[in-house]
């Protein structure tokens, strides 16, 4: 694989794995950071935190293999966050990753300003 231009790392990695190093990559390169989350004692909850600096926006990213769909556990968690103001993604490809983190750059940043003028109501 290496002569096609993709390290030879990806030989023994899954596809979620392939779309994690991605997702960190990606992230990076934007200046956030991502951190693999676990969550003791729930199920079905996104395993992936994304955060970007100013202007402020974060969200919640399940991984998955591609063309894998989450599990209806999956499915009820994530709508329940929703419902409590938070941003989820399911995601399966590099491209779906990029499609997620530019609706969080265009729909769900917060900004500095924003912030700011909300603090000093």
């Amino acid at each position: 694989m290496e002569a096609a231009g993709i390290p030879a790392v990806f030989d023994y990695m899954t596809p979620e794995g392939i779309n994690a190093l991605y997702l960190k990559r990606r992230v990076k390169e934007l200046n956030g950071i991502c951190r693999k989350c676990s969550w003791a004692g729930v199920a079905g909850a996104p395993d992936w935190l994304v955060m970007f600096p100013d202007p402020a926006g974060h969200c919640w990213i399940e991984l998955k293999a591609p063309g894998e769909k989450p599990r209806p556990l999956q499915v009820r968690e994530q709508e329940y966050m929703r419902q409590c103001g938070c941003v989820v993604y399911t995601c399966d490809s590099p491209e779906s990753i990029d499609r997620a983190i530019n609706d969080l750059f265009d729909n769900h940043f917060v900004t500095t300003i924003t912030f700011l003028k909300a603090k000093q109501k």
